[in-house]
């Protein structure tokens, strides 16, 4: 495990992060929410780590970044609803759940998490990256949330390939989860004046 410290500039910090996404490792890195940890989401070996690391479920499902709209209708549903709420809300701490197109390795539900969080790192990242990029929160299952690399847990931190620090997130919550095809906030966390 190696931290990088993300320049003010970003170039350096994003061309290792896409490098090291590339090379089906596994990485820790700040969102708007919580600091996450991912991979390709596309890769089965990035995926099966991931769950690992964080002792978690295999039932449960993990989100996922994705660039822009080209991309989300490559692999969900987009009618006017889903398109409308991807405008509204992303992107910004929201996770949307909208229906999938094909079976996904990192859901078992018809269901699949889209985030695209507020963060200028995140964006240049995935505007290098053409695959779905795996965010879930960098602790162990029902462990403390994870907002600044001082609060994720040593074990988690030992059993990834590099750490991305840029501070603390700005919310230091998870993400408000809404599910696009029924309308239902199944999570409210941070609140702003695009909320329902």
């Amino acid at each position: 495990m190696k931290i990088i410290k993300i320049d003010p500039d970003f170039n350096n910090a994003v061309k290792k992060m896409q490098d090291t996404v590339k090379k089906g490792k596994i990485v820790i890195y700040p969102t708007d929410t919580l600091y996450g940890i991912g991979g390709n989401a596309l890769d089965r070996t990035v995926v099966s780590k991931i769950y690992k690391i964080k002792e978690r479920n295999r039932n449960m499902p993990l989100s996922v970044i994705m660039r822009d709209m080209n991309i989300i209708k490559k692999y969900c549903n987009v009618g006017r609803k889903e398109e409308n709420a991807i405008e509204r809300y992303l992107p910004g701490p929201y996770t949307l759940l909208l229906n999938c197109k094909r079976k996904s390795l990192v859901s078992k539900t018809p269901r699949l998490g889209i985030r695209l969080p507020e963060s200028k790192f995140i964006e240049k990242v995935m505007q290098r990256i053409e695959v779905p990029l795996i965010t879930t929160s960098a602790n162990i299952s029902g462990e403390a949330d994870p907002y600044s690399v001082d609060t994720i847990s040593p074990k988690v931190k030992k059993a990834v390939d590099f750490i991305f620090d840029g501070g603390e997130t700005r919310h230091k919550t998870p993400s408000t989860i809404i599910d696009v095809p029924t309308g239902k906030v199944l999570r409210r966390v941070v609140k702003k004046e695009k909320d329902i």
